[in-house]
C-alpha cells in the first residue's frame, strides 16, 4: 500500500511542471493529502518542495491551487515534520523567490503557527529573521502577509511574560525608527519565566539592531536586557 502511495503522489508531483495538468494535479494532491494523509505523510513531506515552487506560478489559479495543496499537506503532517520541511519554507522567503511564493510562504507559516505553535517556537531561530525582514517588502501584498504571520509566530515563544511587548517587537521589525521605542519598552520587562531560545530569537532582531545603534542610551538599554 504504502508504495501504491508513493506512485500516486510521485506520479501527481511529476505533472506540477506541466502547463495543462498542473492545477488538476495540484488539486488532486490536496484531496489526497486530505483522504490519505496520516498514511501517507513521509511522501507528502517528501513532495512539499514542488507544491511550494508552483505557489510562484505566473498563473493565477496554479497559485492558488498550490497554496491550497500546502495547506492541505501541512494540516495532515506530524508538527515534528516541520524540521523536514523548513528548506522549502526558508527558500520560499529567500530574495530569490518571486512575491506570490513569498506571500503563500507566509500565509502557510502563520496557518501552521496558529495550529502547532510549539513546533513552530522550536524553529523561532530559523524564521524570525527572514519574516521580519518580509515586513519591510516593496510589495504591499508580502509586506501585508509577513506582518500577519510575524504577529502569529512572535506568540509562539511560550513566555508569558514578553506576551504584552510583541506588538513592539512586530512594529520594530517593520521600521528602523521604533527601535528605540521597542527598547524601551523591553526595559520595562520583568521575565519571571526562564527566557529560553524561542523567546530570545523574537528579540535578537531587535536587540541585534540595537546594539549597533549610534546612541549609547540605546546600547546600554540592549546590555541590560541581554543581562
Amino acid at each position: 500500500m504504502a508504495a501504491a502511495m508513493k506512485g500516486q503522489v510521485d506520479a501527481l508531483v511529476a505533472q506540477i511542471s506541466d502547463k495543462k495538468e498542473g492545477q488538476a494535479a495540484l488539486e488532486k494532491l490536496a484531496k489526497f493529502a486530505q483522504e490519505n494523509g496520516a498514511e501517507a505523510q513521509p511522501f507528502l513531506a517528501a513532495a512539499f518542495d514542488k507544491v511550494m515552487e508552483a505557489t510562484g506560478d505566473k498563473s493565477k489559479n496554479v497559485k492558488e491551487a498550490a497554496t491550497e495543496a500546502s495547506k492541505a499537506i501541512l494540516k495532515c503532517l506530524s508538527p515534528f515534520a516541520l524540521e523536514a520541511l523548513m528548506p522549502a519554507l526558508i527558500a520560499g522567503m529567500s530574495v530569490k523567490a518571486k512575491p506570490p511564493q513569498k506571500e503563500a510562504t507566509l500565509q502557510i507559516i502563520a496557518d501552521f503557527a496558529t495550529v502547532n505553535p510549539k513546533a513552530v517556537g522550536f524553529k523561532l531561530v530559523d524564521l524570525v529573521t527572514p519574516v521580519s525582514e518580509l515586513t519591510c517588502d516593496i510589495k504591499k501584498e508580502v509586506k501585508a502577509a509577513a506582518i500577519d504571520c510575524m504577529e502569529k509566530i512572535a506568540s509562539c515563544t511560550g513566555n508569558k511574560d514578553l506576551d504584552p511587548f510583541l506588538d513592539a517587537v512586530v512594529e520594530a521589525a517593520q521600521s528602523l525608527d521604533k527601535t528605540h521605542k521597542c527598547v524601551e519598552r523591553l526595559a520595562g520587562c520583568v521575565f519571571v519565566q526562564n527566557v529560553e531560545t524561542p523567546a530570545l530569537a523574537v528579540m535578537l532582531p531587535v536587540l541585534t539592531r540595537g546594539l549597533h545603534d549610534k546612541a549609547e542610551k540605546v546600547k546600554r538599554t540592549c546590555c541590560l536586557i541581554v543581562d
